[in-house]
């Protein structure tokens, strides 16, 4: 698929089936997209690439801490509260578009819960990959991380995955240290969930609206 046909059609997948993604796929996706843009080729990015037993235990842990009431602790705090609007009228209307679709009724506390569920699951992804920076390094990497982020968004999708950039794979970063050698030097950023696609799920069937150009652009001298 072309590059224009690939960003397009590219979606956030929050349903999957669980054929695990094999090795040499993921090492092949990563593998090109190291060859992404960073500031001053500083190449500040570091992945942990994660399925298996590891994934059903980091799953597991995740609802538990949920369930519990366990506060999310990112290492980079979460946007929520800090959206001024219209940026938080938008994010409203992902999650009343994404609960219309599921029948979620935004009132009953009950289903709510469950549909976050389904993010501290990862979507039932076979795999996920947690992408991690030095913790001494500036806000300039972060920016870094974003970059290489969608390459690997897109490479998955050329190669017949789908992914989902997910805040929630990162909301307990001690489950994260527990079950994955990520040293204490190092911030973790992002997570994304991976694997093949349930298209009979269907909030696979969501696609968000993007705003019009000329909301975002302004043209000078041309």
């Amino acid at each position: 698929m072309d590059t224009a046909d690939c960003i397009l059609t590219r979606k956030s997948v929050r349903a999957y089936k669980a054929t695990p993604v094999p090795k040499a796929l993921l090492t092949k996706i990563l593998n090109e997209a190291k060859r992404s843009p960073s500031c001053a080729n500083t190449q500040p990015w570091e992945f942990a690439v994660f399925g298996g037993e590891v994934m059903e235990e980091m799953r597991k842990a995740y609802r538990e801490r949920f369930l519990s009431g366990g506060e999310a602790k990112p290492e980079i705090p979460y946007p929520f509260n800090a959206w001024p609007e219209p940026y938080l009228s938008r994010r409203m209307a992902l999650s009343k578009g994404q609960h219309q679709l599921l029948g979620i009724d935004s009132n009953n506390k009950e289903q709510v819960q469950q549909f976050w569920l389904r993010g501290y699951s990862f979507f039932g992804a076979p795999n996920g990959i947690i992408i991690y920076i030095g913790d001494n390094l500036p806000t300039w990497s972060v920016l870094d991380v974003g970059i290489i982020l969608q390459s690997i968004l897109l490479l998955a999708h050329n190669y017949g995955l789908g992914c989902c950039a997910q805040l929630q794979m990162v909301a307990y970063p001690d489950i994260i240290r527990k079950l994955i050698n990520i040293p204490a030097s190092k911030k973790i950023v992002v997570g994304l969930s991976i694997g093949y696609p349930d298209e009979k799920d269907i909030i696979n069937k969501s696609v968000t609206e993007r705003l019009a150009l000329g909301e975002m652009v302004t043209w000078h001298g041309i």
